[in-house]
């Protein structure tokens, strides 16, 4: 199943309990073109709520849960922390590519006065 039909089906209806969702996307065991689904599969979910352009420092408590609950309805946890914008900001969101395990892939984003780092684990 591609991403967009996957996503379609996701959030049809509100997240499930956890594990209860099979991800299937094939991205052949490469944690990489996992991260990059999973990213996907973020802004898609966002996307449901607000309109594009998405300002991340907009979205409410309440629906970064909602993304919460729908990455764990297929076992991995969604991770997000806010940070207070450094003096001096170099971001460089190809990192991850060097990356072997999906906890350490990191994808950094800015919004109003902070730094949002956005990671996933496995649960």
């Amino acid at each position: 199943m591609d991403v967009q039909t996957f996503l379609t089906h996701l959030v049809s209806s509100p997240p499930k309990p956890p594990h209860s969702v099979e991800l299937e996307v094939d991205v052949d065991g490469d944690p990489v073109a996992l991260f990059e689904v999973l990213l996907t599969l973020f802004i898609g979910i966002l996307k449901k709520r607000y309109p594009p352009p998405i300002n991340i420092s907009a979205i409410s408590e309440q629906h970064i849960q909602e993304c919460s609950d729908y990455f764990a309805s297929f076992g991995i946890a969604l991770g997000i922390t806010v940070e207070p914008m450094p003096r001096v900001l170099h971001i460089n969101n190809k990192e991850y590519e060097r990356k072997s395990d999906l906890k350490d892939m990191r994808f950094q984003m800015t919004g109003g006065s902070n730094l949002y780092t956005l990671q996933f684990r496995f649960l």
